[in-house]
C-alpha cells in the first residue's frame, strides 16, 4: 500500500540523494568510514550511481539490496541531520557570538 508519507518520504530521500551524486566525491571519506570494506577506485566508477552504489554496498556487506539500502537511507538522514544541525548552530553563533569571522 502505497501512502502520501511514504511518497513523500521516496521524494525527500530522492533529493538527499541528489546531493550526494553532484558531491559525490566529497563523501568518499564518510563512506570509507562508514562501510571500511570499500575501495576507493570503486567509488570512482559508481560516480554518483544510486543503484550501483546500492548494489555495492549489499556486495561487500553481504546483505540483500533492500536492506543495503535501508542501511544507506538512515546513512544520509544522519548526514542530513548533521548538517542542519551545524548550520543552526552557526547561525545562533553569528548572530549572538562576538566571533572573528561572519556577517554581523
Amino acid at each position: 500500500v502505497t501512502t502520501a508519507a511514504s511518497i513523500a518520504q521516496e521524494k525527500d530521500h530522492a533529493m538527499k540523494w541528489s546531493h550526494v551524486q553532484e558531491n559525490w566525491p566529497a563523501f568518499y571519506e564518510a563512506i570509507l568510514e562508514k562501510w571500511p570494506d570499500a575501495d576507493e577506485s570503486d567509488l570512482d566508477e559508481i560516480d554518483g550511481d544510486q543503484r550501483a552504489f546500492v548494489a555495492y554496498v549489499a556486495r561487500i556487506t553481504e546483505s540483500e539490496p533492500s536492506e543495503a539500502r535501508d542501511e544507506i537511507r538512515d546513512w544520509i538522514a544522519v548526514f542530513t541531520a548533521v548538517i542542519g544541525a551545524l548550520g543552526t548552530l552557526f547561525a545562533f553563533a553569528n548572530k549572538y557570538l562576538d566571533l572573528p569571522f561572519g556577517n554581523k
